[in-house]
C-alpha cells in the first residue's frame, strides 16, 4: 500500500543507531524479550543435544568385531542375563576364531561415598583380565587397574552418583555390596556408557553379590567366519541356553528402543519453536501498537 511504501522508505534511512538507542527506552521489555530468547535457544540446543547424544552414545559403544552371550530367558537385557561360571574360557577353546573372551557381572546397586549421606545408584561391572583387551575402547588415564577390594572409575561416576570430582579422586573409598572398595584408577572411554560405570575383579564382586553365575561373555572374534563358527557353537550347546548378539545389533536395539523418546524430543523442540514464532510476534505487535502515536509523528 501507499502507507506501506512510504514507512518502510522511512525505515530504511534511520540509522542503526536509532534502532540501539531505543532498546533503553523500555529496558524492563528489552531484557524480558532478551532473557525469552535465550531460553528458546537454550532449550532447541539441549533437546538438540539431547537426541544426538543418545544415538551416538550407543553407537560409539557397538564394535563389529565384539559379541555377546546372553541366557535366552532374558530378553538380551544383561542385568538380568545369567550364564555358567567360566564359560569364556568354555568358548575360547571351543571355537576356532575367537581371539579373546571375558566373563562378566553387570549390575546395578546402591553405593554409599564415605562422608556423603545416603545410598546413590550406581553400575558396577564386575570383569576379568580379559575384559581390558575386549573393551578396547577403554582407556586407563590415571592408577592402574584394580585388585582384590579395588575399584576403578570412568570419567562420569561423579556424575552419576551425585558428589564432587574429589569423592572419587585416587585413594578414596566406595562401599559396594557392604564392602569398601579403594579407587586406584581412572578410565576414559569416549562416546560409550562404559564411562559412567565402576569396575571391579569378577570372583570378590561375585562372592559380594552372592553369585555363582556371570551375567554375559563379552567375546573377540577374528572374523566373520568366528562369529558363524560360535553361533554353531551356542545353537548345538542347547544345555547352555546361549543367545548370540552382535555388539552392533545389541547397542543397535537399544537405540530402536529410545527412538519414541526421541520423537517426542524433537516434537517437543517443534512445539517450542512455534512457541517462540508466535510469541515474537505477539512482542513485535504490541510493541508497535505502544508507539502508534510515535511512528504516526516520524511518517
Amino acid at each position: 500500500t501507499r502507507w506501506h511504501r512510504r514507512f518502510t522508505g522511512l525505515a530504511l534511512k534511520l540509522p542503526i543507531d536509532h534502532a540501539i538507542r531505543n532498546l533503553g527506552r523500555r529496558p524492563g521489555r528489552t531484557i524480558l524479550t532478551a532473557l525469552s530468547c535465550a531460553m528458546v535457544a537454550a532449550l532447541l540446543v539441549a533437546t538438540t543435544a539431547f537426541v544426538r547424544g543418545l544415538s551416538g552414545t550407543f553407537a560409539g559403544a557397538s564394535d563389529p568385531s565384539t559379541a555377546l552371550l546372553l541366557s535366552k530367558v532374558a530378553e538380551r537385557d544383561v542385568v538380568r542375563s545369567t550364564t555358567v561360571a567360566g564359560l569364556a574360557s568354555l568358548v575360547t577353546a571351543s571355537v576356532p576364531g575367537v581371539e579373546v573372551a571375558s566373563d562378566e557381572i553387570h549390575m546395578g546397586t546402591s553405593i554409599s561415598v564415605p562422608g556423603y549421606d545416603g545410598e546413590r545408584a550406581g553400575f558396577v561391572r564386575g570383569v576379568s583380565p580379559n575384559a581390558y583387551e575386549v573393551h578396547q575402547a577403554l582407556t586407563l588415564s590415571r592408577g592402574s587397574l584394580p585388585g582384590p577390594g579395588e575399584v576403578i572409575v570412568g570419567r562420569l561416576v561423579a556424575r552419576q552418583l551425585g558428589v564432587p570430582e574429589g569423592a572419587v579422586a585416587l585413594g578414596e573409598t566406595l562401599i559396594v555390596e557392604g564392602a569398601e572398595h579403594r579407587i586406584v584408577g581412572h578410565f576414559v572411554a569416549p562416546g560409550t556408557t562404559l564411562e559412567a560405570e565402576i569396575w571391579t575383579p569378577l570372583d570378590p564382586l561375585r562372592g559380594l553379590a552372592q553369585r555363582d553365575d556371570s551375567s554375559v561373555v563379552f567375546v573377540r572374534l577374528a572374523d566373520d567366519q568366528a562369529r558363524k563358527r560360535l553361533r554353531l557353537f551356542c545353537d548345538r550347546r542347547l544345555d547352555l541356553e546361549l543367545d548370540l548378539v552382535t555388539s552392533e545389533e545389541y547397542y543397535g536395539e537399544l537405540v530402536a528402543y529410545f527412538v519414541p523418546i526421541q520423537r517426542m524430543a524433537w516434537m517437543l523442540a517443534a512445539l517450542i519453536g512455534v512457541a517462540a514464532l508466535l510469541g515474537g510476534a505477539n512482542a513485535a505487535a504490541a510493541s508497535v501498537q505502544d508507539r502508534i502515536k510515535e511512528l504516526a509523528a516520524l511518517r
